[in-house]
């Protein structure tokens, strides 16, 4: 039996891609569903204040076969 495949394709703005190193985004961008997965990259570069950086947009698209 065939464990079920899936792959990810993320969009991103530079809020998240110039404060998260690309193993951290790689590591994210897989964890559990996309909601789940959207919701930690952007976690990863929120300040203990709550605020960002810089503007942050995170598009996650998974694709099962």
């Amino acid at each position: 039996m065939r464990a079920d495949r899936s792959s990810r394709l993320l969009v991103a703005t530079d809020g998240l891609l110039k404060y998260a190193s690309r193993a951290t985004i790689s590591a994210l961008a897989r964890t559990g569903d996309v909601q789940t997965a959207v919701g930690a990259l952007i976690q990863a570069v929120t300040l203990p204040s709550g605020n960002l950086h810089d503007d942050v947009a995170v598009v996650l698209g998974e694709h099962v076969a």
